[in-house]
């Protein structure tokens, strides 16, 4: 009697390990289908941006500054997927001063088919924020987009701004 209960307790704590051990591989493995070779699909996001864009030009020499940092681009039977960090700004020139108008600074999903952007997917506001991004991007993307220092995306607008409005006498910006 001794024996078969050390054997039942010995097979139950197989079995908790075994189940453990799934429920650990679910949520830290990463499934995602991902690529190589498809990087001109961010460039793809970023034209699509732009020519669906809808700003005021509220004055002279009009641009639309983007950078970006993409995350990675996955695929699965249907679709390409395109994760990035993207900075959108625009400016405006009046009276020979640089003003900024609209602007943007948030993670996207683009999903493709046969390259052309079919949809886009940005986090929710507020409390939403946290929740959504778990969602929308997988679980290796979105511990490199949670990480990202966008920093590094305003030191590029900016070099941006100061080459394409270096014909003024300051870039400094007004607001």
């Amino acid at each position: 009697m001794k024996k078969k209960i050390e054997i039942t307790i010995f097979i139950l704590i197989l079995l908790l390990i075994g189940v453990i051990g799934i429920i650990l591989f679910n949520l830290f493995y990463d499934r995602t289908n991902y690529i190589k070779g498809h990087d001109y699909l961010y460039d793809v996001a970023i034209d699509y941006l732009r020519s669906h864009k809808d700003d005021l030009h509220r004055g002279d020499d009009y641009q639309q500054i983007i950078s970006y940092h993409g995350f990675g681009i996955s695929s699965d039977d249907k679709y390409q997927y395109a994760y990035m960090w993207i900075l959108e700004e625009s400016y405006y020139v009046k009276d020979q001063k640089l003003y900024s108008g609209s602007g943007s600074s948030m993670a996207y999903k683009f999903t493709f088919r046969n390259d052309k952007v079919v949809r886009y997917e940005i986090p929710l506001d507020g409390s939403n924020y946290a929740s959504s991004m778990k969602k929308i991007f997988p679980k290796k993307m979105y511990n490199q987009i949670s990480r990202y220092d966008i920093n590094l995306l305003r030191d590029e607008n900016l070099k941006k701004i100061e080459k394409h409005y270096s014909y003024l006498d300051s870039t400094e910006i007004n607001y």
